[in-house]
């Protein structure tokens, strides 16, 4: 569970006074209970459990009579996706760096966007679907600085974990690290044809991530599941993938072959990972982990053992030195008659 920062505008906010005793205590656990995008599961047995998991006797009527408190006071807003009802507390201020939230927004999209807002310390970013909407209409998105790959569509039915009737997401999570390790070798498939387009994104991708390692490329263990997971994210559209290589790109991890498959293990279910392990690779975009070509080195000619006689040649050129030094020696003037001809006997012998 994260940390939360309650301000001092809590303490004389006006909506907050209009909350009972209980109602304040609940809305302060759901503070602290809430995901990045300040959304919580609506259900009653699932709040009351998480809010009070140690108060067996408190009812889930009363925690729900809290709760319609709350929305009536203007500090939470609820609506309901695929049969579940969602609840978001409202004006939400950026606290983390979460891209999804384990719960939808109203348009069944669980990617966390952001707005810009005027505050009296400045602009500042809160979540979009905890602003009213009149109020959005004066607000501007804030710049974003990650990774270059397009906008992030939805496609994935329950991304990040949508409390199910198996168990909370978190359960799930747990599950899927126990996923069996795949290989490093990159498998290649020859029926995907990638246009131009795609591949440029994929290229491009490809090197900003490959940055993330030192010398520019990621190592032989890491690099399949780098180009599966561009191509999960940019050819087949997956959600989770899109969202694992922004958080990586963005936070710039000291180990980004371990924080990817960390994050995906996190974003992904255990249907979706495996089918990302056992994803092949388009022959064009393998070819991105090919690694770049030696430069040329000049040939340098192997020692001669010492047992072996020289050749011809260099032998015709030792005897023709040794000439030239046993020619040297005669003219040589100082020595003595007996040393110059015992010296010149030596030299004619070694010459032949």
């Amino acid at each position: 569970m994260p940390n939360r920062i309650v301000r001092e505008g809590f303490l004389d906010s006006e909506r907050v006074d209009q909350l009972d005793w209980f109602a304040e205590c609940v809305y302060h656990r759901m503070l602290l209970a809430a995901d990045d995008a300040g959304r919580l599961d609506g259900r009653s047995s699932v709040l009351k459990s998480r809010l009070f998991p140690l108060k067996a006797r408190l009812r889930e009527r009363e925690v729900e009579r809290a709760v319609r408190q709350i929305e009536q006071a203007g500090l939470l807003e609820r609506w309901s996706c695929q049969g579940r009802e969602v609840l978001q507390l409202t004006t939400w201020r950026k606290c983390g760096n979460s891209l999804t939230s384990k719960y939808p927004d109203r348009n069944g999209n669980y990617t966390i966007r952001y707005v810009a807002i005027p505050a009296p310390q400045g602009m500042c970013e809160y979540v979009a679907s905890s602003v009213p909407e009149e109020q959005l209409a004066t607000c501007r998105a804030p710049p974003n600085d990650g990774i270059r790959m397009g906008s992030i569509p939805h496609t994935d039915p329950m991304p990040m974990g949508f409390v199910n009737e198996d168990g909370d997401g978190d359960e799930r999570r747990r599950r899927s690290t126990k996923t069996k390790r795949a290989s490093s070798v990159v498998d290649v498939d020859v029926d995907v044809d990638v246009d131009n387009e795609k591949l440029a994104r994929v290229r491009e991708a490809w090197q900003q991530l490959a940055a993330l390692w030192p010398g520019g490329r990621p190592p032989h263990r890491d690099i399949k599941l780098v180009l599966q997971l561009l191509v999960a994210a940019l050819l087949h559209d997956r959600t989770w993938a899109l969202v694992a290589l922004r958080v990586t790109s963005e936070r710039r991890p000291q180990n980004p072959g371990a924080y990817l498959q960390k994050v995906s293990r996190e974003l992904a279910s255990r249907e979706e990972y495996l089918w990302l392990r056992s994803l092949p690779i388009p022959p064009q975009i393998a070819e991105l982990a090919k690694p770049p070509p030696k430069p040329a080195t000049p040939d340098v000619a192997s020692p001669r053992p010492p047992d072996e006689p020289p050749p011809p040649e260099e032998c015709q050129a030792m005897s023709s030195f040794a000439r030239e030094q046993m020619e040297l020696l005669r003219r040589m003037k100082g020595a003595s008659t007996g040393g110059l001809d015992g010296s010149s006997q030596q030299l004619e012998e070694h010459t032949r």
